[in-house]
């Protein structure tokens, strides 16, 4: 088992090599093999691991972790002196963590899916020709969801593009890149969950020079006046590849099924619409609260951002930011586009 040979094997050799294997491992699926590197972090009296076993006491969804890792913290530094302070991953990479040797050749970041998920696929040209890849998903709620790098050939790294279809990537610089999967570690860790290992060792390869250019538009302004119309046209958005996937989950309106299935067995079509759209009403009252209000805000504004760098018409990422701006204004009940992704959610929710 690895966490005996990581205890009774490993860890009293004192090895600093040891450094990267115990931090990507302590993010293991099992509480057992993330006490075993604790342990092994201990032993090793490296000073800016306090900051990450402070990290596990405060995050790890595991009372036992929690429990270990301050302990572990706290033995340290009364051991070594040495200060706590927020993880030296968030904004800085950890000594031990491998940086990138090799030039980059893309840095792709996915359009957002309905559950706010993205894809960022980084690629690196190897002396070869081939590339290492390294693809990060994860969402706006839960954070970083897996990780894993593999070397491919430009044929494959465009097979793995094709493969998200209808999701379109954006080549972004890696500095954004960057902030986004920064973020969405903080979010990780703020759902109480944790990174995957993989990504915990592979993480370096988001920091180093670009030394490409990169053209990124900006995102086009909305006046006032122009809201209240942009509004009613962003159901338009539902139409495009990069909305396929926007609707609510089955889960979410499971309630409001049962009466969507009655009402459009009526004959009478004007009082089943007008007892439709007291349904939409209700639905989206239960659903929206004002966490998933503002989530919805932010999701359709990074998504606008992408939009313009994929559509030459200006309206587009124009509709995406109104949208945005009406929830942040507290727009629910009567937003053009919560309302179509509702009656389409419930259409979905039927569907065998």
């Amino acid at each position: 088992m690895i966490e005996y040979y990581l205890r009774e094997v490993l860890g009293p050799l004192a090895d600093r090599r040891l450094l990267l294997l115990a931090t990507a491992l302590l993010h293991s699926e099992h509480d057992e093999v993330i006490l075993a590197a604790i342990d092994t972090l201990e032993t090793l009296k490296e000073p800016a691991t306090i900051a990450l076993l402070q990290e596990r006491a405060e995050y790890d969804p595991s009372r036992k972790v929690r429990h270990a890792a301050e302990n572990a913290a706290l033995r340290l530094q009364t051991r070594i002196g040495a200060p706590g302070g927020a993880s030296g991953e968030r904004d800085t990479l950890l000594p031990w963590i491998p940086t990138p040797s090799l030039p980059l050749a893309h840095c792709l970041l996915s359009t957002t899916d309905g559950d706010g998920g993205q894809v960022l696929l980084l690629a690196r040209e190897r002396p070869a020709g081939n590339l290492q890849t390294l693809d990060v998903m994860f969402n706006d709620h839960q954070g970083i969801k897996d990780c894993f790098s593999v070397v491919i050939d430009e044929e494959d790294l465009n097979d793995m593009i094709d493969s998200f279809s209808p999701i379109d990537f954006v080549d972004v610089r890696l500095e954004r890149a960057r902030e986004a999967i920064i973020q969405a570690r903080q979010t990780t860790l703020d759902a109480h969950r944790r990174l995957p290992p993989t990504f915990v060792a592979w993480q370096g390869e988001l920091w180093g020079e670009d030394p490409r250019s990169i053209e990124e538009l900006p995102l086009p302004d909305i006046e006032p006046a122009q809201e209240e119309s942009l509004l009613a046209q962003c159901i338009e958005l539902l139409d495009l590849d990069e909305f396929v996937y926007w609707f609510f989950n089955p889960d979410e309106v499971e309630d409001f099924v049962p009466r969507y299935r009655k009402l459009w067995r009526r004959n009478q079509a004007e009082r089943g619409q007008k007892s439709f759209e007291a349904l939409l009403d209700q639905a989206i009252e239960s659903v929206i609260d004002d966490d998933y209000r503002r989530l919805l805000a932010d999701r359709l504004r990074r998504q606008a951002w992408l939009l313009a760098q994929l559509y030459e018409d200006a309206e587009v990422p124009q509709w995406a930011l109104a949208a945005a701006i009406a929830l942040e204004n507290g727009v629910t009940v009567e937003h053009p586009l919560l309302r179509e992704m509702m009656a389409y959610s419930l259409f979905n929710a039927t569907e065998p």
